[in-house]
């Protein structure tokens, strides 16, 4: 896999190979394309636990540090780092110098600019320096003399270039300089020898426990894949649905003309929650009664909407006088849109008359959501329900 993307060929090569590959060979094709791009997605993972391994149980700092050692996967990542190649260039003939950057795309880079760290690289490099020098680290990592010699191997990578750019790698070469000095054991066990009891998930256990795969795969490739097409599969038509043309016009700036403004677009629904107990529940499903009207103001043309009040529960909702309120408003065909969110309080002052709260900003949220609350005839506390709610959004 890394031999093919550090030794593509030119594009005439390329072109010529995939018009004569047969149809496995094109799956084959792009599952190794497919593992490249999750084993550099799986580095930057790496790199994200080194970061945070004193805030991780024992047991998986153990399994970082001895049992896969991170610290000596990150070596020859650096030493031969799969993500900078050499082809030949089908314009001038002559070999060139690519290396892979965020976008997961190959561009070419002039020799000079070979000591430019890109996000790959700079992943392995701050995998490193966490777990060269954490504290958690150099306590539980065993050093043997293998493990320095292949340490040793990337001081020669730390010159002024690199530590211009990644500043943090000056305590990496200290303690390279420092390692180089140290006499270590010449065989450690270290703290992986130690008794480690940790949680198991025993039901997951017995589950996979003793299974053949091939087997299990075969039976539901009998049983469920093989009576369903592609067509029939409603997962699938899902999915396809999400990144249709319509809805991918909408995210994507490729046309400036025929971009959608989501904020002016319909409201379909609002879900409206409030906090009992420290904990959100949801009390009402608002939808709009009509179309809305179109008023002026003095930023602009909006729509003024009135929502109809479905109650969650067969009984409305009884507020308190405090309110600490959430609403998720879904636009047109996207769900879950927009989260609004306030803190309040009702007064008790003038009870008989309609209250009215505002949650989000014109300014702001692009949306406005007004309710308004009337004290309960049902008890003589001061409780509170929800009469009407308007939805205003811009034009």
């Amino acid at each position: 896999m890394v031999r093919r993307q550090r030794e593509p060929g030119t594009v005439e090569e390329l072109a010529k190979t995939i018009q004569n590959r047969s149809t496995i060979e094109e799956i084959h094709d792009n599952r190794l394309d497919t593992e490249f791009k999750s084993a550099v997605v799986a580095t930057s993972l790496a790199r994200h636990l080194c970061e945070h391994i004193e805030c991780l149980p024992i047991g998986a700092q153990t399994r970082i540090l001895d049992t896969h050692d991170y610290l000596q996967m990150m070596v020859p990542l650096i030493d031969e780092p799969p993500w900078t190649r050499r082809r030949k260039s089908s314009k001038t003939g002559n070999m060139v110098w690519e290396k892979l950057y965020d976008n997961r795309d190959w561009r070419e880079v002039a020799p000079s600019d070979l000591l430019q760290i890109t996000q790959c690289e700079a992943q392995c490099w701050l995998a490193v320096f966490h777990l060269t020098c954490s504290n958690t680290c150099r306590e539980r990592y065993a050093l043997n003399v293998f493990r320095k010699e292949l340490l040793l191997r990337l001081r020669k990578y730390l010159n002024e270039v690199v530590l211009d750019q990644l500043p943090v790698l000056t305590d990496v070469m200290r303690y390279m300089d420092e390692l180089a000095l140290m006499h270590v054991p010449e065989t450690s066990t270290g703290q992986g020898a130690a008794l480690l009891m940790q949680q198991v998930d025993t039901l997951r256990e017995s589950i996979v426990k003793d299974q053949d795969w091939a087997t299990v795969g075969k039976q539901q490739f009998d049983s469920i894949f093989s009576k369903y097409t592609d067509a029939q599969d409603e997962d699938l038509r899902l999915i396809a649905e999400i990144y249709n043309e319509d809805n991918v016009g909408i995210w994507l700036d490729i046309n400036s003309s025929e971009q959608m403004d989501l904020m002016s677009m319909p409201i379909t629904l609002v879900s409206l929650s409030v906090q009992v107990n420290n904990c959100m529940v949801d009390v009402y499903n608002l939808s709009p009664c009509d179309e809305g009207t179109i008023l002026p103001a003095a930023r602009g043309d909006f729509r003024r909407t009135k929502m109809k009040l479905h109650s969650v529960a067969e009984d409305a909702f009884q507020f308190g006088k405090k309110l600490v309120l959430r609403a998720v408003v879904s636009v047109g065909g996207f769900e879950n849109f927009k989260t609004l969110s306030l803190d309040s309080h009702l007064s008790e002052e003038n009870e008989n008359a309609m209250q009215w709260i505002q949650m989000g900003r014109t300014e702001e949220d692009k949306l406005v959501l007004q309710l308004g609350f009337k004290v309960s005839q049902q008890t003589n506390e001061h409780v509170y329900e929800l009469r009407q709610a308007f939805v205003s959004q811009p034009v």
